[in-house]
């Protein structure tokens, strides 16, 4: 019986690394989407945010009935974990789109995404030692990375990016409740039909024109099909494996590669403290893709009580 445990931990450290792997290439994929929109044509962010939408859950509709079947997708969209991971990325679409056409790629995605695994944190109160020390190098990152920006910062949209970070942890927590015990492609495609169907009638009043053009139809295409349904399918999948925080803190790598997309390719301008600065955040994605065990985090016994209670 002893002998079993090891040949146990070595494949709950291997899915767990598998994990770590799903979700640092899905994050790597989300910091694409600041260039591709910047890239698009001009367009309310209404518009590509509801449109991007839809077309993603089409694909997502018919990668979860290929995979799970019809029954499975429906349950899980009438859970209100459904409901609070639609809500949290239709948020997310209006507040990240917006900000980065106010503040820039690079600002906006270190600040939705820096503000994001400390939001996580506290609204799922499950974290370790190495995920704090990891959140703190990436966040201390984050902040030179901030500081090695160059041009004038919009309030506004500084707000609405920390507005994003609230909602991409508030999707990330439901989507990983819901994902415990359900299929992957459900999970994702549930989600994204509530955020669908709260973002939708936002096509009623603005002007949709864009998305037919070449153009247009490109960069939708891109955000929908590859940094959408492929990028969510890959994250939720990843979070079976790995706790929301951990997920949040691995998250980081999406502003690193943001930040390398606005300076290589649309010529936003950095200091050389921000190279230093996305040193630390690659060292703290390090720290934390070493953990053993990443999929079973370390709970506060306050908080550990407290659910024993409850269900007592």
């Amino acid at each position: 019986m002893a002998s079993r445990a090891p040949a146990a931990d070595g494949r709950a450290d291997l899915s767990s690394l598998r994990g770590v792997l799903l979700v640092v290439a899905a994050t790597a994929l989300f910091g694409t989407i600041g260039t591709a929109r910047v890239l698009g044509p001009t367009a309310s962010s209404w518009s590509v945010g509801a449109l991007r939408l839809l077309l993603a859950v089409a694909v997502l509709l018919a990668v979860a009935r290929w995979l799970d079947g019809r029954g499975r997708l429906w349950a899980l969209v009438r859970r209100p974990e459904s409901f609070l991971a639609g809500a949290g990325q239709a948020a997310f679409q209006l507040t990240f789109l917006t900000a980065v056409e106010l503040t820039g790629v690079a600002v906006t995605t270190l600040v939705a995404i820096g503000s994001a695994p400390l939001l996580t944190g506290v609204l799922t109160r499950a974290v370790t030692a190495r995920w704090v020390a990891a959140t703190a190098l990436g966040l201390v990152g984050l902040g030179m990375l901030v500081g090695g920006s160059v041009g004038p910062l919009s309030h506004v949209g500084l707000l609405l990016a920390l507005g994003a970070g609230l909602a991409y942890a508030v999707y990330t927590t439901a989507s990983s409740r819901l994902a415990r015990n359900s299929p992957s492609a459900s999970v994702t495609a549930a989600g994204f039909v509530v955020a669908a169907a709260l973002l939708g009638p936002a096509l009623l009043v603005t002007d949709n024109g864009w998305v037919m053009t070449r153009a247009g139809a490109t960069s939708l295409g891109y955000l929908a099909v590859v940094a959408t349904a492929l990028a969510y399918l890959l994250f939720v999948t990843g979070l079976r494996a790995v706790p929301a925080a951990t997920a949040q803190t691995l998250g980081l790598t999406e502003p690193v590669v943001a930040t390398a997309l606005g300076v290589l390719v649309l010529g936003e301008s950095l200091r050389p403290v921000s190279y230093l600065g996305a040193s630390l955040v690659i060292a703290g994605l390090v720290v934390l893709a070493r953990e053993p065990g990443t999929g079973n985090p370390t709970v506060s016994p306050r908080w550990r009580s407290r659910r024993l209670r409850s269900s007592s």
